[in-house]
């Protein structure tokens, strides 16, 4: 496609293209500083990790052009990247086929905001109106690897360097013009093409430089000609606000003065002669990229960012001025670098103080400065800075406070080596020898009276007057004897920040306290500062706290403080408080902050700073002294160095962002950005992407979008930057969205783009009056319908109503004769019910009188067995052993004994039934009381070399009758050991529980699990009944009575508790469980009754 515009849209478009660069280049903001040092800037770079996609970037571009104002455009290895501050974008063989090679070596915008792109190898490039055209050799151009792009916005020409020849095109016809060595070029290999003010073409080559103005052509070399150039290898051509031309060579840099070249090289102080960038900022200071890292060249003197100054990159190929005054430049290996000129001014290492890390700042009586650090001191007078360390006569090199006394004493306070006094010449400490508590100080102060205190680290605080240390500590009052920061206040009292026992106050010899539990924000207090109202500010670890006639207020970051963590604080002249905090440094209103503490408003407004406004770090020192100079600056110590501080000085950055939509996805499928969009029905989801391009604070810029015809209201977004909407209806809508910067400062006309959604054929009109008339005409035949229906049903129901009646009738006389049975069956039940009662009082009788009866019978058959088990035993003992005699006394004795354990069964059970069984309950520990049990069956176990084994969880206390539970016990463990065969184990267990039946209230649980024969079904139903005979058998062929079961209920029932059986089945062992209340259950149920 052939370039072409009509002359008179040409004309237009230049003299539009030439007000937008006036306007554009009308400074909202100073430039970067000259008078700062290089590393005094704030310094930024993307690389790899950051989203770039080389660590090389060989050119840089920022857009002007309405279509793409604001953006950084990259040309590197990996293809061309558009950049927002947030977001990098890369175009490439990959995603654009009209790249052949994705290597970028030049860039250029038109004034039709048409970008051109040059490529090593795939041609030249235009984008416009986000499509790509290629043009390349033959048909256009010499050669395919293009090097260099100029505009000539006064002619409507683009020149384009090529290693076969530079080449002109024609905008308006888009005709194409070769120029090579045959047109006088000294080489037809070009590395740089620039335009001048005064319309002259300069072109940089191998063997020379190269002049077209006005047809008439100059070339210049080395060593040849009337004005010979230092080197013929010109790697790049930049003209200064005075005209003058500037080259870059492999010679260092050249200016054409007049008549000759005046050079510069490393002996003038530039870092290296091999330049490949020249650029002049807005404040004329000049800029050079060499294989060795940047120069600045201003006002005849050359300073260097190399890496000696921490540039860790290599060649730097590209520079370009943002419009907010940003420096960007491009290098190989360090990616893409910026220098932005910070708010705050720091002074660190590289400024030539002893150290990074500062712990303390003070200004001198003579206006020089201190800075303490744990590698020396710095004194700045107006001689220069000069370091002290233990290489020269500092004691020790960690020093975090300093003082000059009333008396003109100075004073430091060190961190290893006492007190120490500096009178000029030589330094003098005073240790613990001297009677200081602690070698390691951290901080000091002087009452009016010129006492001075110090304060230690762990060792409480000191106070010194006429040589002589006073020490206090905790015993004396102190709350904590880590002390953080010491300050004498106006009505004398000494007040002691402290680590952990909040702040302290030393009056009239005696000390006081106030912590959190008074109100304080935190324990650990970092600072302390009184203003001229004599209210004391007091910085803490949970926040920041006023305290004002004896009232304490705590703020913190619900009420819009910024950190929570306050570790120095200053007040400026205009009534601000400024303070440093672990994540950079901030300011107050104080009247914002009384109108807080007097209930006047809810919240107080924080404004931060950071690395953005020229700090090294956001990391603030927490046990370090900040200072207010005489001249109210704010110096603030961080971990990279001092942060100066003029807080009458605040730029603020009035350069409203470009504001762009980027793309439109509908249904996660991406849409060209146009005019007018025209969606299909059944759209489900819709996502606008947007930029706002303020590059000084990228991640401060705010939006605002608002779809017209669906929102009622402007949407507030931050991150990310994406406006997604779902089911919307359809219609017509407009999307809107604007940006605000790092300050506030809105582009109230944004960025728009609008867009139709069609509806499905039943979202159309015409379909709507089609479905009301036919709802119409349904609707009276439906009315039609209902009537002949409703007549239709009246009939069916008097139908009805006749049948039913009849139905009625029939069905209540059905219910007289059902009254007159049920009153019949009622008085039978009732006869019935009063012969069962007369039966169950016969039964009940009948049972007292055999439980009496047994009762008798058993104690008359008690004695008389007694005497047959006494003279058995004693024939017994006469008797030769296993004689037949013997055996059948011994056959007596078993039988007897068997019969005596039934009759106190028997005896047992009728006392219980009739309640006379007494318990005599006492408090005792159950794991104890089964542990005795245990051991008594130890031997019967061991007779069936069974395992008796016994777990108990300790303080299982009951209120039991300890006689009968140990009955309970035996007998259940004698019952597993019986039933259980040879070379089994038997498991006893104590342990808390809790009744589920009772509210979950503690309980003790027994247990006794064995690996009999287990138990049927039919056995748990009979288990605890008396004489039951169950399907199992005793192993050994032990005797039982079948009593012992049911005395184990009775007794367990007895205590308030439970007894119950668990088996899976015969042959699976069985466990018996017996619950008891706990003592504490026991206790509150014996007070209950």
């Amino acid at each position: 496609m052939d370039v072409r515009f009509s002359r008179r849209c040409c004309k237009r478009m230049l003299w539009v293209w030439l007000a937008l660069t006036l306007v554009c280049n009308i400074p909202d903001g100073a430039a970067l500083d000259p008078k700062k040092k290089i590393t005094q800037y704030v310094y930024d770079v993307w690389q790899k990790k950051d989203g770039l996609p080389h660590q090389s970037v060989l050119t840089i571009l920022q857009t002007k052009h309405a279509e793409n104002e604001g953006y950084i455009w990259l040309g590197s290895y990996a293809g061309l990247i558009r950049f927002d501050g947030v977001k990098f974008v890369i175009f490439d063989h990959r995603n654009t086929p009209e790249f052949q090679n994705s290597t970028v070596l030049a860039l250029c915008e038109t004034p039709d905001g048409t970008i051109w792109i040059g490529t090593n190898g795939g041609g030249l490039l235009s984008l416009k109106s986000g499509k790509f055209q290629r043009y390349q050799a033959p048909e256009h151009l010499p050669s395919n690897i293009i090097t260099s792009l100029a505009c000539d916005t006064a002619l409507g020409r683009l020149w384009i360097g090529t290693q076969k020849g530079l080449c002109k095109l024609e905008l308006q016809t888009g005709k194409f013009t070769t120029y090579t060595i045959s047109n006088g070029l000294p080489s037809n290999s070009i590395n740089a093409v620039t335009i001048d003010s005064r319309g002259a073409v300069w072109a940089g080559t191998d063997l020379g430089l190269w002049q077209l103005q006005n047809e008439v052509v100059s070339v210049y070399r080395h060593n040849t000609g009337p004005a010979p150039i230092p080197d013929n290898f010109v790697r790049t051509i930049c003209e200064d606000k005075d005209g003058r031309i500037w080259i870059g060579t492999n010679s260092g840099i050249s200016c054409f003065e007049h008549t000759h070249w005046r050079t510069y090289t490393t002996k003038d102080g530039l870092a290296s002669e091999a330049v490949y960038s020249i650029f002049q900022d807005s404040d004329g200071v000049f800029w050079i990229g060499t294989i060795r890292g940047l120069s600045r060249f201003y006002d005849g003197k050359f300073e260097n960012f190399t890496e000696k100054e921490g540039f860790e990159g290599m060649q730097v190929y590209a520079f370009i001025e943002d419009h907010e005054r940003n420096l960007w430049f491009g290098t190989a290996r360090m990616g893409l670098n910026r220098f932005q000129d910070g708010t705050f001014l720091t002074f660190s290492k590289a400024e030539g103080l002893v150290a990074d890390v500062i712990y303390s700042i003070y200004q001198d009586t003579d206006s020089s400065m201190w800075f303490g650090s744990s590698e020396g001191i710095t004194h700045w007078t107006k001689d220069g800075l000069k370091n002290y360390t233990t290489d020269n006569g500092l004691p020790v090199n960690t020093i975090r406070a300093f003082l000059r006394a009333k008396d003109g004493k100075f004073w430091m306070a060190s961190f290893g080596a006492g007190l120490i006094n500096y009178d000029g010449k030589r330094f003098r400490a005073l240790t613990e020898k001297d009677g200081l508590p602690s070698n390691e100080l951290c901080t000091l102060c002087e009452t009016q009276d010129g006492t001075l205190w110090i304060g230690t680290n762990v060792h409480g605080c000191a106070a010194y007057k006429d040589g002589r240390f006073t020490k206090f500590s905790t015993v004396d009052g102190l709350t904590s004897n880590s002390i953080v920061a010491l300050y004498c206040s106006s009505d004398s009292t000494v007040w002691i920040a402290t680590d952990g026992g909040g702040l302290n106050a030393y009056k009239n010899s005696k000390f006081s306290a106030y912590t959190s539990k008074e109100g304080l924000s935190g324990d650990v207090v970092f600072c302390l500062y009184e203003d001229a109202e004599h209210t004391l500010w007091v910085g803490t670890s949970g926040g920041l706290s006023r305290l004002k006639e004896g009232k304490i207020t705590a703020y913190t970051s619900r009420n819009g403080l910024y950190g929570n963590d306050v570790f120095q604080i200053l007040e400026d002249d205009d009534g601000y408080l400024w303070m440093n905090c672990n994540t950079g440094i901030f300011c107050v209103s104080k009247a914002e902050l009384n109108e807080f503490a007097e209930g006047k408003r809810s919240e107080v407004s924080s404004r931060a700073f950071g690395v953005e406004s020229g700090m090294k770090t956001n990391e603030g020192i927490a046990l370090a002294k900040a200072c207010k100079t005489k001249d109210g600056m704010l110096w603030f110590p961080t971990a990279k160095g001092a942060v100066k501080i003029n807080p009458k000085v605040l730029p603020k950055n009035l350069t409203p962002p470009p504001v762009h939509i980027e793309e439109v996805y509908v249904d996660n499928e991406r849409w060209t950005k146009t005019k007018d969009i025209v969606l299909e029905a059944g759209v489900k989801r819709l996502e606008f992407h947007y930029t706002g391009l303020s590059l000084l604070a990228p991640k401060k810029v705010r939006f605002r979008y608002w779809l017209e015809g669906f929102d009622k209201t402007w949407n507030e977004a931050e991150t990310p930057r994406i406006a997604a909407y779902t089911n919307l209806p359809p219609n017509t809508y407009t999307f809107h969205v604007t940006a605000c910067n790092n300050d506030g400062i809105w582009n109230e006309k944004g960025d728009s783009i609008k867009l139709t959604i069609k509806p499905f054929f039943y979202q159309t009109g015409w379909f709507m009056m089609t479905v009301v008339i036919g709802l119409g005409l349904a609707t009276v035949g439906v009315f039609r319908w209902r009537v002949a229906s409703i007549i239709r049903r009246e009939k069916e129901l008097a139908d009805l109503v006749e049948k039913r009646s009849r139905d009625l009738a029939t069905t209540k006389e059905r219910l007289e004769i059902a009254l007159q049975e049920a009153q019949l069956a009622r008085e039978e039940i009732e006869i019935k019910r009063y012969e069962a009662e007369k039966l169950r009082q016969k039964a009940e009788e009948a049972s007292r009188m055999k439980t009496e009866l047994l009762g008798i019978v058993a104690h008359d058959l008690k004695n008389p067995l007694q005497s047959i088990l006494g003279f058995a035993l004693l024939i017994r003992e006469k008797l030769e052993p296993n004689s037949d005699v013997y055996l059948m006394t011994q056959t007596i004795l078993n039988a007897a004994e068997r019969m005596m354990r039934i009759i106190d069964g028997l005896l047992k059970t009728a006392a219980l039934e009739e309640g006379k069984v007494e318990l005599n309950k006492t408090l005792y520990d159950m794991s104890r009381l089964v542990e005795e049990v245990v051991s008594c069956n130890q031997m019967q176990a061991q007779n069936k070399r069974q395992t008796l084994s016994f777990q108990a969880e300790p303080n299982c206390m009951v209120l039991v009758d300890t006689d009968r539970m140990r009955e309970v016990i035996d007998n259940l463990i004698s019952n597993a050991i019986k039933y259980s065969p040879e070379g089994k184990t038997i498991a006893v267990r104590v342990q808390h529980s809790k009744d589920d039946n009772d509210g979950g209230a503690p309980s003790v649980l027994v247990s006794v699990r064995d690996e009999g024969q287990g138990l049927t079904e039919e056995d748990m139903k009979k288990l605890f009944g008396k004489f039951q005979r169950l399907s199992a058998q005793p192993t050994a062929g032990e005797s039982s009575t079948g009593l012992g079961l049911a005395i184990v209920k009775q007794l367990v029932e007895l205590h308030g508790g439970k007894v119950w059986a668990e088996s899976e089945g015969k042959n699976k062992g069985s466990i018996f469980c017996v619950k008891l209340p706990s003592a504490s259950k026991t206790k509150r149920s014996n007070s209950h009754e």
